[in-house]
């Protein structure tokens, strides 16, 4: 696992380990979060501007919630 997390066995259910980020985890994970933030600033914010951007968010949650939980 490349030492990003550690597994831990459930106290009260022995058929349930749970998965644990180790401190090189969640470093690991908050510098994937900033990279993708850059990136998205770069190729979506920055070319649609602050309103267009905020339309897109608009319909994109529109949509989330028109289909939120179908085929479940």
């Amino acid at each position: 696992m490349a030492g990003l997390a550690r597994r831990l066995a459930c106290e009260a259910e022995r058929r349930v380990t749970y998965l644990e980020p180790t401190g090189r985890g969640e470093d690991t994970a908050r510098a994937i979060s900033r990279t993708v933030a850059q990136i998205l600033r770069a190729r979506v914010l920055t070319p649609l501007g602050r309103d267009r951007a905020t339309e897109l968010a608009d319909a994109i949650r529109a949509l989330r919630d028109a289909y939120d939980g179908a085929g479940k």
